[in-house]
């Protein structure tokens, strides 16, 4: 768990303290956009190759590989003198983090019992972890990057190494009979087609969610300077997201009646709209982190619905399967950071800075509508065809 925590509060800090680092270069939306994208471009596609390489080469090596390979690319942060660069670096790091996420969701599901309670505070204690690294480390990227600039990314891979440190005196874990401990207990068993429209439905929304977190990075920090905004306030601004998200998580982990209702895949599609809306709107701190909280319970939502029906049910490929799920995250990330960056910058000359950078949280509203009524349109096509199987 301490181990999420930093890893996140160390990313977190780093996108932001990048970002604050390009916004100084006067650099345009566009390669803010590109800056936001590269690191999960690049951490998607590692997720999909090389994710579900601690199933063979265990949990352990790859978590440690992946931490000391990501500070060696956030120290070359330091040193980037144009954006170009640190958009290189960023993406490096991003590819080196697809070691380790994956990774450690796995870790802690070999952990839990294959139980709807069991996996499903296994699971809670790990969204807790990594989200409050987020939380601290957007209220330390703003903080830190006033106060110290690029010397930021010195301070975050000296925590890295030593999070890697810490691993290595953890105990490995093996799945399979050895690692994973299943119990079936008493719980009605779960059809497979069931599970798969939920997991359907759920990856849709984290999708939406982490599109919507793309936007805000890139956008929000540009925005709020525009308005005149200090690097702490933008950071408190983003923190309200990842405050929610804690909540949220930590609200889920203490009960199991959400899983397998539909409420909980549904809700993010409102959510996203309203928190998006406030956003959009917002020309000060309390209603920039009031539409950046609602944004973070669709987020939490979303997160925790995919994320427990990609694992439920499974005792092999458990890595595999997270990988995947990483990738719907870094996929949703990449596309938000890339698609408003576009935006914003082929609406500059016909609306204005500040126009299009408000109409790219407009853009996040008009695309969970979309999202709301493919969902409709997914549960009925793969109700029907498990009626039809059965």
């Amino acid at each position: 768990m301490l181990a999420a925590f930093v890893t996140d509060l160390a990313f977190n800090c780093r996108s932001l303290a990048a970002a604050f680092r390009a916004i100084s270069w006067e650099a345009s939306p566009l390669w803010l956009g590109l800056l936001a994208a590269g690191s999960p471009a690049c951490y998607t596609l590692g997720c999909l190759t090389l994710g579900r390489w601690s199933d063979h080469l265990g949990r352990r090596a790859s978590a440690v590989s992946g931490l000391a390979l990501t500070a060696v690319f956030i120290l070359a942060h330091y040193f980037a003198a144009q954006v170009w660069q640190l958009f290189i670096f960023a993406s490096l790091s991003g590819a080196a983090l697809s070691l380790f996420w994956p990774t450690v969701s796995a870790w802690f599901s070999d952990l839990a019992a294959d139980t709807q309670r069991g996996l499903n505070r296994a699971l809670g204690n790990f969204n807790v972890a990594w989200s409050s690294g987020m939380v601290l480390g957007a209220l330390l990227g703003g903080g830190l990057y006033r106060f110290i600039g690029p010397g930021t990314f010195l301070v975050l891979v000296g925590l890295l190494f030593l999070v890697a440190l810490g691993l290595l005196r953890v105990p490995q874990v093996r799945q399979g009979a050895e690692g994973v401990s299943v119990q079936l207990g008493t719980e009605e068993p779960v059809a497979p087609a069931l599970t798969a429209r939920f997991l359907l439905s759920a990856r849709l929304v984290s999708a939406l969610a982490w599109f919507m977190t793309g936007v805000n990075l890139t956008i929000l920090p540009k925005l709020a300077n525009l308005l005149g905004m200090p690097e702490s306030q933008t950071g408190l601004a983003i923190a309200a997201y990842y405050v929610a998200v804690v909540a949220f998580f930590w609200v889920g982990r203490t009960s199991s009646r959400w899983q397998y209702r539909r409420w909980p895949i549904v809700l993010p599609v409102p959510l996203a709209v309203v928190g998006m809306g406030a956003v959009a709107a917002a020309r000060s701190l309390p209603f920039f982190a009031l539409g950046c909280f609602i944004a973070g319970a669709c987020t939490a939502l979303a997160a925790s619905t995919a994320l427990y029906y990609a694992l439920h049910g499974r005792v092999e490929g458990r890595a595999a399967s997270t990988a995947i799920h990483e990738a719907v995250v870094g996929l949703g990330a990449v596309a938000g950071a890339i698609v408003s960056g576009l935006v914003a910058e082929a609406m500059t000359a016909r609306l204005g800075l500040e126009a299009s950078l408000r109409g790219c949280f407009l853009l996040v509203a008009a695309l969970a509508i979309l999202i709301g009524l493919a969902q409709v349109v997914a549960w009925q096509v793969m109700r029907r065809s498990g009626a039809k199987q059965a």
